[in-house]
């Protein structure tokens, strides 16, 4: 075989080799290609799909608002025919005079009284202009005026009757409230409310476990957490709030409708428990629902104090207690702390808070006016309580709480460094602290931090305590309280579940519910995260 020969081989095999390189080259190729022309159709079609999935979002809450905005005008209008319409009756009512008024508020009367014993002394309170009609109408019954108040036609939509030997309540409402004892333009419903006699538990139990499975839960609140204001407003309607945000819907839009409607909410509820409630449940209930008057006060005077407008102040407020709309609007009309405590003069706080007055003057912070009225709440909150064990238990829950208070006062004192004496601000009635060992722990919060640890309380708060020695949270802390106080209630509401404490326990979650939709809202409207409105929601 010739030199030539052999080359030639060499080159023809480099040749094929070379060929089968190059096909091998194309073919790899022609698979990239294809690869990425199918990764870029998916891209493309993942793109499609989210722009898309991004409209009907956008198109989904344009329809919401829209919807609601269109709701809001239609509950306007309609809201102006319904006052124009009340405003008649109320003038008819007020131009009521001589025989037909005596007729009338004759008869009225006369329904009132039959919801009374005949050998109760009633107190029946009127308006200035009618107390001489009133008295000459009540000569011969079991009734005496004892007092002035505004009613309906007279500049107030109500009355209320007191009977001095059982304090026995009757409402009467009328108004828009015509319904159901009428007589031309004069009408009331009687309801009477008794904090004596026989009790109702297993009743009022079986209505407010009912509701509480409306209450809103983990998924519901994932929900919210993902939608602004308007989508949670019309969330909200759709749910147990419809008819708050359909009633306020066309006075208020975005967090200020949702705030208004959880407390008008939260009021209704409360008051139908009360409805419900009869002899020493609707003593125990009504008593714990005054914490809303405290609510209250320490939010007006907070508004006071930070020059807050009225508004402001308003939609803060939880009208669940006993304070009267008179009361309130006259604390919102106060325009300085010494008035806020003179429109309290004739409640429980109004010698506590005279006497926090002079400290706040001296040193221009609200912590005592505060803690005054704290003091006074639960002061009456726990006196007086009945000796079963159903209410035994219950009164330990509400030592808990007084514990929890008592705690959350020394934690401040002591992360704060003032110059305080902690004893000023201890609440009586709790069990973990005494005044002196609270005036001790305070100034040392190492000392206070393992003192709650190493307590009947130590399991349930140790993960926020912890919390709160690492991040100096407080926040944390008090949110693990209200999470074991919801835990505490219901666990009493298992063991007695025919007494106050399932009623109790109710109460809480509802108020909790309410706080998780409002911290959600507002947190919408300050643009926090999902992740970090969550980390604010107290869910058990």
């Amino acid at each position: 075989m010739s030199l030539d020969t052999v080359v030639e081989d060499v080159r023809d095999e480099a040749r094929a080799r070379a060929e089968d390189i190059r096909e091998a080259a194309e073919s790899e190729a022609d698979e990239i290609v294809a690869e990425a022309e199918a990764d870029a159709e998916r891209i493309r079609e993942e793109r499609l799909a989210e722009v898309d999935r991004q409209i009907d979002q956008e198109r989904e809450q344009t329809l919401s608002s829209a919807k609601l905005e269109a709701k809001q005008e239609r509950l306007g209008a309609r809201r102006d025919v319904l006052e124009d319409v009340y405003d008649d009756v109320e003038a008819a009512i007020e131009g009521l005079d001589g025989d037909r008024r005596r007729e009338l508020t004759e008869t009225l009367l006369d329904a009132t009284l039959a919801e009374f014993d005949d050998d109760e002394d009633v107190a029946v309170y009127t308006h200035t202009e009618d107390v001489d009609l009133v008295e000459e109408l009540v000569e011969d019954r079991n009734a005496v005026v004892d007092g002035e108040i505004d009613c309906l036609g007279r500049g107030r939509r109500g009355e209320r009757h007191l009977s001095r030997s059982r304090e026995q309540h009757v409402r009467l409402d009328p108004g828009v409230r015509l319904g159901r004892r009428v007589e031309e333009h004069l009408g009331a419903t009687v309801r009477p409310m008794s904090a004596v006699g026989s009790s109702n538990p297993e009743y009022v139990v079986a209505r407010v476990r009912a509701r509480r499975g409306s209450l809103y839960g983990d998924e519901e609140y994932r929900k919210l957490t993902r939608m602004g204001p308007a989508e949670i407003a019309r969330f909200m309607e759709e749910s147990s709030y419809g008819t708050e945000i359909n009633a306020l819907g066309s006075r208020h839009g975005g967090v200020d409708l949702i705030e208004y409607a959880l407390n008008r909410n939260l009021a209704g509820q409360f008051d139908d428990i009360l409805d419900w409630s009869e002899g020493s449940l609707y003593g125990l209930i009504a008593r714990y629902l005054r914490k809303f008057d405290a609510w209250n006060v320490k939010t007006v005077i907070r508004g006071v104090y930070t020059d807050a407008d009225q508004s402001e102040i308003e939609v803060d407020l939880i009208r669940a207690g006993e304070f009267d709309d008179r009361r309130i609007r006259r604390l919102l009309e106060a325009d300085s702390i010494d008035a806020v405590v003179e429109v309290l003069e004739d409640t429980i706080y109004g010698d506590p808070l005279r006497e926090a007055y002079a400290e706040y003057e001296e040193t221009g912070v609200l912590v005592p006016l505060e803690n005054a009225v704290d003091r006074a709440f639960y002061e009456r909150l726990l006196s007086g309580l009945g000796n079963d064990e159903p209410t035994r238990q219950y009164e330990a829950f509400l030592k808990a709480e007084v514990d929890f208070r008592n705690a959350a006062n020394a934690l401040r004192l002591a992360r704060s460094g003032a110059d305080i004496d902690p004893a000023a601000y201890f609440i009586e009635g709790g069990e973990l602290f005494t005044r002196g060992s609270l005036a001790r722990l305070a100034r040392n919060l190492d000392e206070l931090v393992e003192y709650i640890a190493d307590s009947q309380y130590g399991d349930e708060l140790g993960p926020a305590l912890r919390e709160l020695e690492e991040a100096n949270s407080l926040i944390a802390f008090e949110h693990a309280t209200d999470a074991a106080l919801l835990a505490y209630g219901d666990q009493l509401g298992t063991i007695h579940p025919v007494s106050v404490t399932p009623v109790i326990s109710y109460i809480l979650a509802k108020e909790r519910e309410v706080e998780n939709i409002r911290a959600i809202a507002r947190g919408k409207e300050a643009g926090l995260s999902a992740d970090e409105i969550e980390s604010e929601l107290v869910i058990t």
